[in-house]
C-alpha cells in the first residue's frame, strides 16, 4: 500500500510514518478477522443455533412447532428451508432433504474420517417436500431409541453418512432430542465433514 505523506498530513495532520505505524496493522488486522470468519457457522436463527469446537459442529434445532418442518443445512452450517435442506425435522421425525443421501454406520463418530464406498440411500419421494407429521422411512428413520416404560425417546447408538445434494460429506450423530429443560423436539447433533466426496 502506497500513502503519500500530504495526504496523511492534510487529511489527518498525521506526519507518514504516523499514518502508515495506524493505517496498515489495522487493515492487516480486518484481512485476518475475515480469514478467521470464513469457515465459522451461520448466524443462529430463533429455529437453529450451531457451535463451532475445532472440526465438530454441534447444532440445536427446535422441532417443536408440529406445523412447521425445519430445515438444516450442512455446507451452510445452518438453518435452511425445506427446498435447500440437508435435514428436515418436525417433532421426533429427522429426514433427507431433496438430493440427499445418508448411511448408517456402525463406527464411532471421531473414527469416521471417511464417506463409506457403499450403502447410500435416498429418503423414499425425497423430491417431494414432506407433508404432516408423516414417519420418516428412509436413513434416518431409526435415529432413536423409544422407551416404552417411561414414554421417551434417545438418541440411538449409531452414526450416519450424509451426502448433500451439492456434494458435500458429512458424519452426524444425534446427541439430543430434550433440552436441558425437559422440552421434547430439541433436537441435538454433531457433525462434522468427511474425505471422500465432491
Amino acid at each position: 500500500m502506497l500513502l503519500r505523506s500530504s495526504f496523511c498530513t492534510r487529511r489527518f495532520g498525521w506526519g507518514a510514518s504516523l499514518c502508515l505505524a495506524l493505517i496498515v496493522p489495522a487493515l492487516t488486522g480486518c484481512e485476518d478477522a475475515l480469514e478467521a470468519n470464513a469457515n465459522d457457522p451461520a448466524p443462529d436463527t430463533e429455529k437453529v443455533k450451531t457451535l463451532r469446537n475445532g472440526a465438530v459442529f454441534s447444532a440445536r434445532v427446535d422441532a417443536t412447532d408440529e406445523a412447521l418442518w425445519i430445515g438444516y443445512d450442512l455446507d451452510g452450517a445452518g438453518e435452511a428451508d425445506a427446498a435447500t435442506a440437508s435435514l428436515l425435522f418436525q417433532r421426533s421425525v429427522a429426514r433427507l432433504g431433496r438430493g440427499v443421501e445418508a448411511v448408517a454406520v456402525d463406527i464411532a463418530f471421531d473414527a469416521l474420517t471417511e464417506a463409506p464406498a457403499e450403502g447410500w440411500a435416498f429418503e423414499p419421494e425425497a423430491t417431494e417436500e414432506p407433508v404432516g407429521r408423516e414417519r420418516a422411512e428412509g436413513p434416518l428413520a431409526n435415529w432413536f431409541d423409544y422407551d416404552p416404560v417411561h414414554h421417551t425417546l434417545s438418541p440411538a447408538d449409531v452414526r450416519y453418512a450424509i451426502r448433500t445434494a451439492e456434494g458435500g460429506c458429512f458424519k452426524v450423530q444425534f446427541t439430543a432430542w430434550y433440552d436441558d429443560a425437559g422440552t421434547s423436539a430439541m433436537f441435538g447433533f454433531d457433525w462434522a465433514p468427511l474425505a471422500g466426496c465432491r
